[in-house]
């Protein structure tokens, strides 16, 4: 080879314009003080010039050390860069030399065992130009950089395939784990839930670069469902596919289908000519459609044709698939085998069990052409396998039917009403103890018992009882039974009857919530039950139906929910532990003290005893409801008042008994400008996430104008309080805020409250608001007073300082509070012409007055309306 020596000169072109001058050295004519570069010239060969590219095969570098000051370097030629250079497209690879060496890297100190990789699909995007041959880069279809191989080695495809070929034939799956590819690159696809057997359409034909054939397979739908190797798959003559083994019986199990002569469409016969018959199921076919087909022969192997699998069940013996057939058979010949199995193993003969009626539970329609019953007794003992020729069918094994029209009633025993006389339980005679029925027919059984068909008063047949657990009555209401039990009559307009012929006594208006004993009873024929009731003094009131009462534990009657306050206002009675009258406490101790009647009872005595609690949920004991008194009579007489002396347009109220909940209104629905009683919501919510420990009460908050930029729901700043005096900036506690915005009504406060307390007046603090009022609270400002006094009522009960706080404004001698002598914790508002306010009233039993008014009412007006009410409710 040529060498020629080559100066790389910088200069200060070159270093201006970031680039090198390479010249020959011997056109300097000296040799001067820069370094020299040697670089072996090659001749471009065919392969290089195809792919546009020069390679080098060798470069040597001299380096020259001079006494001059001028600077050499060395240079390294672009072919020793080893740089990749991008095909086109992609290629697939074959390795056609089989002793072609694959390098790791290009350094090539190390290669790759062909064994190793034989089976992957290669490709390559990328080519090396190396001492004048050309390395291409092999990758696997997972993009991962396999090796560099010599072009000379391999060959390169556009496709992953050599030769595609329409085929359009049908395939059967050789198993049911067969190896789907999602792509020529032979990406495996997801699982699939296949058959052995199963048939596709393969479309297409490929031979792949690997030396294996695949094919395209799609399934009923036009659905891909991916490539699949020949190997693992069967060219089938049709859309039924590959005949498979099969080996089994299979019953016809439905008459409405057709029995097919191919899978092209032609019929061969009608399943309804061979309902029922068992034939082999020699093979079966996967069908392209999904199906599955069997191929039936009967016994004299004729072929029948082939038959949908949902039209038959299949079983593994020769008798065939189990139907059920639930009919009873009497044995009527004798000399026939009842067989232990279908291998023919005898269990009895016939002749052991002639005339005896057993269920024929199932049936088998054998493959020989018979009918075998599978016999049970009457006890559900099975006796085995009889041909039904050897039989009769019959729905009577109980004798005849005798008329008797008499009415029954059921005792009370462990014996069953029965479905028919093969035994089949209908009902447990304890559902039907003590009620009344005609027994409209008798059967005398060949067993021995006799059994009445007994039926209701809607004609709805209960089945047949065994006479001995009936009781034989006089008429329709039955026999007479003792009961012994008190019983409270809890419904108006029931008669009281003088006897069965229905001859009124009176009514249970004249008993009602009397409690009463029932010493006997009587459950008519006509489906209710009717009590024979006494008094204390034993005098009778008649025959009550029992659905115009209540049955007690004792002499106390039942226990009927109150859940009203009550105040104790007579001393001297006694408070009862328990209705046999143990003594608990006496009402001296408890004089005008309020407490909760959760329950009442209206005694046998005559008298009626209220269950009563008080804080802490402790209980007090019953007591006479005579040493009481209610709120809910106090508002009635309320409501009477309101109704004559403040039925105006410019009044809401609304006064509600926190006791009991009782109320009187008027215009308690009207909605009014809020003014400040529209701070109670911030109010509230804020004391409840306090009570929950989810707000720290003497936590500092910072008091920024941002409370006030609340769209809907911030007050206008200034007005009443005495926080907008305070500088922004400044910080404050939840406690503070509470104690201000309840004694000045401070605007600001209100903020402050809706801001941090409420969150700013968020979706769940406004549903709770909703929840409470009953409807949907979307601000401040509009409000009724009922739904006013539903809020501090909700204060009330849920407790914390804030009602404190309301019990010491500045408002406390104006309004409701002005003239009460007793704690009052309200809420007052004024805007324009609106006057308000709402109060907790803390009398004997504490109850709730909201007042709202419009037109300048005064606020005198409004403490006359509070004197008013509350010298009734005190």
């Amino acid at each position: 080879m040529k060498k020629t020596k080559w100066l790389v000169a910088l200069g200060s072109l070159g270093l201006m314009m970031g680039s090198f001058l390479v010249v020959p050295f011997d056109a300097l004519g000296t040799e001067g003080s820069s370094s020299t570069v040697e670089i072996t010239e090659s001749s471009t060969t065919e392969s290089t010039k195809e792919s546009e590219t020069t390679s080098i095969l060798e470069s040597q570098t001299e380096t020259k050390t001079s006494e001059t000051t001028s600077s050499t370097e060395e240079v390294t030629t672009p072919s020793e860069s080893k740089e990749k250079i991008p095909l086109d497209k992609k290629q697939y690879v074959v390795i056609k030399n089989e002793k072609a060496v694959i390098y790791k890297e290009l350094d090539f100190s190390e290669t790759i065992n062909l064994e190793a990789i034989k089976f992957e699909v290669l490709m390559t995007e990328e080519k090396v130009l190396f001492e004048e041959k050309t390395y291409f880069v092999l990758k696997n279809t997972q993009d991962k950089i396999i090796g560099f191989a010599d072009g000379a080695d391999i060959e390169l495809h556009e496709n992953a395939y050599l030769e595609k070929i329409a085929l359009n034939k049908y395939v059967s799956l050789a198993s049911s784990t067969p190896v789907l590819y999602k792509d020529l690159e032979l990406n495996k696809s997801e699982a699939l839930k296949l058959e052995k057997g199963q048939t596709f359409l393969a479309k297409e034909q490929f031979k792949h670069l690997n030396g294996q054939t695949y094919y395209s397979l799609f399934d009923s739908k036009e659905a891909f469902i991916g490539f699949i190797s020949e190997k693992e798959v069967t060219l089938a003559e049709s859309k039924g596919g590959v005949y498979q083994s099969f080996g089994k019986y299979a019953t016809i199990s439905s008459n409405n289908g057709v029995v097919w002569g191919d899978f092209d469409g032609k019929v061969r016969n009608q399943l309804k000519n061979i309902y029922e018959n068992t034939y082999s199921a020699k093979g079966k076919y996967h069908h392209f459609d999904g199906t599955i087909y069997y191929s039936l022969y009967d016994n004299k192997n004729k072929w029948i044709g082939y038959v949908n699998e949902k039209e038959v069940g299949i079983a593994d013996g020769r008798q065939g698939s189990y139907q059920g057939f639930d009919k009873y058979a009497v044995i009527k010949s004798k000399n026939y085998s009842i067989w232990q199995n279908f291998s023919w193993k005898k269990k009895y003969t016939s002749n052991q069990f002639l005339n005896r009626t057993f269920v024929a539970k199932g049936k088998y329609h054998h493959f020989n052409g018979d009918v075998y019953y599978s016999l049970y007794d009457l006890n559900d003992k099975w006796y085995g396998y009889i041909n039904k020729n050897g039989t009769t069918l019959t729905a009577d094994s109980q004798g005849s039917y005798v008329s008797y029209g008499k009415y029954v009633s059921v005792k009370n025993s462990n014996g069953s009403a029965w479905s028919s006389f093969n035994w089949n339980k209908r009902h447990n005679l304890k559902d039907l103890a003590n009620q009344t029925f005609l027994a409209k027919g008798i059967y005398y059984h060949a067993n021995g018992n006799d059994y009445v068909s007994i039926y209701d008063r809607n004609n709805k047949w209960y089945g047949y009882v065994n006479k001995d657990f009936v009781k034989i009555a006089d008429g329709r209401q039955g026999a007479y039974q003792g009961f012994g039990k008190y019983v409270t009559v809890t419904k108006n307009n029931y008669s009281l009857w003088r006897n069965f012929n229905w001859k009124s006594l009176g009514s249970s208006n004249q008993a009602y919530h009397q409690t009463l004993l029932a010493r006997g009873k009587y459950q008519h024929f006509n489906g209710d039950t009717y009590y024979s009731l006494f008094d204390r003094n034993n005098k009778w009131y008649g025959y009550i139906n029992a659905n115009g009462t209540s049955v007690a534990d004792g002499p106390q009657g039942i226990y009927q929910s109150y859940g009203k306050k009550v105040t104790i206002s007579k001393k001297n009675y006694s408070m009862w532990s328990n209705f046999s009258w143990k003594k608990r406490h006496n009402t001296s101790s408890f004089m005008n003290q309020t407490m909760l009647a959760r329950g009442k009872y209206q005694h046998f005595n005559g008298s009626t005893y209220l269950s009563l609690y008080g804080g802490n949920n402790k209980w007090y004991g019953y007591l006479n409801e005579e040493a009481t008194s209610m709120d809910a009579e106090k508002l009635a007489r309320v409501q009477k008042m309101l109704n004559s002396k403040y039925s105006s347009p410019n009044f809401g109220i609304y006064v509600s008994s926190l006791a009991d909940n009782s109320n009187a209104s008027v215009n308690g629905n009207k909605i009014f400008t809020a003014a400040s009683t529209g701070k109670l919501p911030a109010m509230y919510y804020t004391q409840k996430m306090i009570n929950q420990k989810k707000l720290d009460p003497n936590r500092k908050y910072l008091y920024t104008d941002a409370i006030n930029q609340m769209p809907v729901y911030s007050y206008m700043r200034g007005g009443a309080g005495i926080l907008q005096g305070k500088p922004l900036g400044s910080y404050y506690s939840l406690d503070t805020m509470l104690n201000w915005t309840a004694k000045y009504s401070d605007n600001q406060g209100a903020n402050f409250l809706g801001y941090y307390g409420a969150n700013q007046y968020d979706a769940r603090m406004r549903n709770e608001i909703s929840s409470i009022i009953g409807r949907t609270w979307y601000s401040p400002f509009q409000i009724s007073a009922r739904e006013n006094a539903m809020l501090i009522s909700a204060m009330y009960r849920q407790g914390g300082q804030v009602m404190r706080y309301m019990q010491n404004t500045v408002f406390d001698n104006q309004r409701i509070a002005r003239d009460l002598p007793v704690p009052v914790a309200h809420k007052i508002g004024d805007v324009g012409s609106y006057r308000h306010d709402v109060a907790v009233v803390y009398a004997g039993s504490p109850y709730v007055l909201s007042v709202m008014t419009q037109n300048g009412t005064s606020y005198d007006t409004i403490s006359r309306i509070s004197n008013d009410v509350y010298s009734i409710m005190k």
